[in-house]
């Protein structure tokens, strides 16, 4: 087990790494500054937010998955954000978020991620795929030709780096949604192709890490509009607050436990989870909220 607390002279977790004090004030000053009013705001839903058992557990040597919805460029650095300012844990922890290669580049997140003290892991997703596609079709060079042959190794730089996060008692934010959205999707099956499982891949990898925390997240855009829509909604919506929800957290075990009660594999179990505190604007359309049917066995 790579994490057991032990208990230092101090009365500090030895597993645990933790930034400096002075990047700790750097980070904490930044942070606030990225939540720009008028702007770029984030504010935490008052109604759902269960941070301070969050800290508790990281208190006790855990370190954290959070599943975050993806819908625009902000959702990451909006929760990273909102940790940071008001998680006294969360603000001195590693804290890691994958982002697509076709992004990174594109939207400025490495400059404001690095200004906050936020890791990013560069992924190769089914999306980043796509837009390497749309390039080659325009006769364009993309930096990342060899996308394809990268995929794989990529994937499991990041998962590599994730679980030593998380072994030191840090926070990898993630979406199960392997993209951004228009709302919450079930995984399905296609023939040929292979069934996405993010939240089974990252719990089987840390398997080993003795301690370790999951957590649902919610994201709601404040305004009239409740369009999540990549063409309305899919870049940085600027002066529009989101309100971020912090679901109930779990160890691992209870969660495995609680998606093998219900029969369901664990990405069914967390997007169900995530859909039970999303805008009714982003949640599972009807017909498919009763599609359950990714059992254990598949």
């Amino acid at each position: 087990m790579y994490n057991m607390p032990i208990m230092g002279r101090k009365g500090e977790l030895t597993n645990v790494t933790k930034i400096s004090r002075l990047d700790r004030a750097a980070r904490f000053v930044i942070a606030q500054a990225l939540d720009v009013p008028f702007i770029a705001p984030v504010d935490i839903d008052p109604t759902l937010n269960h941070t301070k058992e969050m800290d508790a557990m990281l208190k006790q040597g855990y370190g954290f998955l959070v599943s975050v919805p993806h819908f625009s460029y902000r959702d990451f650095l909006d929760v990273g954000q909102a940790l940071l300012v008001h998680s006294k844990e969360a603000k001195a922890r590693r804290m890691l978020i994958p982002v697509a290669v076709h992004q990174l580049h594109q939207t400025g997140l490495e400059g404001i991620a690095a200004k906050a003290g936020i890791e990013l892991a560069p992924i190769i997703t089914e999306d980043s795929m796509e837009a390497a596609k749309k390039m080659h079709e325009r006769n364009e060079t993309p930096w990342w030709e060899a996308a394809k042959m990268e995929k794989d190794m990529q994937d499991a730089k990041y998962v590599e780096t994730a679980t030593k996060v998380i072994a030191q008692g840090g926070i990898v934010l993630f979406s199960p949604q392997m993209g951004r959205r228009d709302h919450i999707e079930l995984p399905v099956r296609e023939k040929g192709k292979p069934l996405h499982k993010p939240v089974a891949h990252l719990l089987f990898a840390t398997k080993e890490i003795e301690n370790v925390g999951i957590m649902a997240v919610g994201i709601t855009m404040k305004g009239r509009r409740q369009d999540y829509s990549r063409e309305k909604s899919g870049k940085w919506n600027l002066f529009r607050k989101y309100l971020i929800s912090f679901g109930e957290p779990r160890t691992r075990e209870d969660f495995l436990q609680r998606a093998h009660d219900a029969g369901q594999i664990p990405d069914i179990a967390m997007l169900l989870e995530m859909n039970d505190i999303a805008p009714k604007g982003y949640q599972i359309p009807q017909p498919s909220r009763r599609d359950t049917s990714a059992t254990i066995s598949s």
